[in-house]
């Protein structure tokens, strides 16, 4: 504090043979610098403040992460967060404080969630002490996790039964964020346990029904089975088991 203040005296000096106009302007800028320095600069306290990565990211939510990278007194942690592309909240971020105790060198943490997915948020934390301003570390930058829409498949009907042989049906309802699909009918003797794989030849690239036939079946005898499919760029939700008995 007492560099800055000498620095505006010497400012105040140097400007006497100028125009009063030139020494208002030099003082305003001296004073805003000296403010600026208040807020700002680890100097003027005991600690500082470091801003981390953020943690656990989903399309909804994020961890926003910060340390004290030295001691001090605590008083307050927490941060400052704003969308990044929109400037008016850049230039007035929520503030986010943090309630637990820090003591030391250790992080401290704040959840964020109601987020948009595929979007990018900023932060810095900051930290004060009793009586001082606000210390804050650099601005970090993240992007929430896009939304991945799966392709879902319903089961359909058995149809044409005989003692060894019927038709099984599934129905591609939704492509979700894939451009094509792998299908199949899972069969089997119990439920859960659909270990006999039938695929459909070729792949899949818009909505729409599909079935196999099945022979050499045992007569009298209940069979299990679901449509179910693969994707390169999307998990695929399964159709519903079903079942059906084949004729004596």
């Amino acid at each position: 504090m007492r560099s800055l203040m000498s620095t505006v005296r010497a400012g105040t000096v140097f400007a006497e043979g100028g125009h009063m106009r030139s020494r208002v302007l030099l003082l305003t800028v001296l004073l805003v610098s000296m403010v600026v320095g208040l807020s700002l600069a680890c100097g003027e306290t005991d600690f500082c403040v470091e801003t981390l990565s953020a943690g656990t990211l989903t399309e909804t939510s994020a961890t926003l992460c910060g340390r004290l990278t030295n001691g001090g007194g605590y008083s307050e942690v927490g941060f400052s967060f704003w969308q990044t592309d929109i400037y008016l909240q850049e230039q007035n971020p929520t503030v986010l404080a943090c309630t637990e105790e820090i003591t030391g060198s250790n992080p401290f943490y704040y959840d964020v969630t109601s987020l948009r997915s595929g979007t990018s948020y900023s932060y810095k934390a900051w930290a004060k002490e009793t009586g001082k301003d606000k210390i804050f570390g650099d601005t970090v930058s993240f992007t929430t996790d896009a939304v991945s829409t799966s392709p879902v498949l319903t089961t359909g009907a058995a149809t044409n039964k005989t003692a060894s042989s019927a038709t099984l049906h599934g129905e591609v309802v939704s492509m979700g964020s894939a451009s094509s699909l792998m299908v199949e009918i899972q069969v089997g003797t119990a439920s859960g346990a659909l270990g006999s794989i039938y695929p459909i030849a070729g792949t899949i690239q818009a909505l729409g029904a599909f079935s196999v036939e099945l022979s050499g079946l045992s007569p009298d005898t209940t069979y299990y089975y679901r449509a179910a499919g693969s994707s390169i760029s999307a998990v695929v939700t399964p159709g519903e088991e079903k079942s059906f008995k084949t004729l004596v």
